[in-house]
């Protein structure tokens, strides 16, 4: 990606985010919680540098603070993906600029992703759940167990870059993610890397 082109994503990223404040600014007549604020931007400025160097951990961390704080589940999980809108954009678009994307997976994953992650927000949003911010918490708790079991087993899965295999995978991870509010990185990252692919890559 040449530098014009990356300022020109870059800045219209920066204007859509500074219009979406802006805009919520205006119409949003909740008080404001400064104790949620700073804690917030704590916790979401730590959360992204992992996101943006593991390709994980924003969401599922995002989304159990704000349950944590009394937040709805419903709005956590939207809160968080409107966040990741430009938190995971930066970041995707800095590692293309310095070529680590590989275009090919990228595209195999784009649009299963986007309808996984489609049906997900469809689920939460429709289907009465009784006790949902339990159910979200418990899976929350699974994907951490998950992540670690992850980081000490010896993984032995091969992933290659089939779309029998991408596919499904782009699916489910776009859905868990969708409806639980994290679970992309968990899910595909951790899957491609256990398919010995270069962690820069994923």
């Amino acid at each position: 990606m040449s530098n014009r082109v990356f300022r020109i994503l870059f800045g219209l990223l920066v204007f859509s985010a500074v219009a979406m404040l802006t805009y919520y600014r205006e119409t949003d007549v909740t008080p404001f919680n400064s104790d949620l604020f700073f804690w917030a931007l704590l916790f979401g400025s730590i959360a992204a540098f992992i996101d943006g160097s593991l390709g994980m951990a924003y969401g599922v961390t995002g989304t159990a603070f704000l349950l944590g704080y009394g937040i709805s589940p419903i709005k956590a999980v939207a809160y968080i993906h409107i966040a990741e809108i430009f938190v995971s954009g930066s970041s995707g678009l800095n590692h293309w600029k310095i070529g680590n994307v590989d275009t090919k997976l990228f595209k195999k994953l784009l649009i299963p992703g986007i309808i996984g992650a489609i049906l997900g927000a469809l689920v939460i949003t429709k289907v009465k759940i009784a006790y949902l911010s339990i159910v979200i918490s418990i899976y929350l708790l699974f994907m951490g167990i998950f992540l670690i079991a992850k980081a000490y087993a010896k993984i032995k899965l091969q992933i290659k870059q089939k779309n029998s295999v991408v596919l499904p995978l782009a699916v489910t991870g776009g859905f868990v993610d969708g409806a639980g509010g994290g679970g992309w990185g968990p899910v595909v990252a951790t899957s491609l890397l256990g398919g010995k692919m270069m962690p820069r890559k994923v």
